[in-house]
């Protein structure tokens, strides 16, 4: 979609990146499923298994909500996409529709 002045929005590439993210959002999210520092029970020193289970428990979480944030801006972009697309229709209409 491109105006008078040349500037436009690719929406294929847009939802094509917007898909990308969705990808990654979902990749982020199953490796925080799988779950990071497994092993720290076996550290030895139980202040520092102690430590690292905090540290791998809030890294999880967050690694969980950072892909969770990047699967839901994938789906804003694939959205605004469409969006984008509707509007010129509907402008296109409008033009179609008007007397000359």
């Amino acid at each position: 979609m491109a105006d008078a002045a040349g500037l436009g929005v690719d929406t294929d590439e847009l939802r094509a990146r917007g898909s990308t993210f969705v990808r990654v959002g979902d990749d982020v999210v199953a490796s925080a499923n799988r779950g990071v520092l497994l092993a720290h029970d076996g550290y030895g020193d139980r202040d520092l298994s102690a430590a690292a289970g905090r540290f791998a428990g809030r890294f999880t979480y967050l690694s969980r909500g950072l892909g969770e944030d990047a699967g839901d801006l994938g789906v804003q972009m694939r959205g605004a996409a469409f969006a984008f697309e509707e509007l010129e229709a509907s402008v296109a209409d409008g033009f179609q529709a008007m007397p000359y």
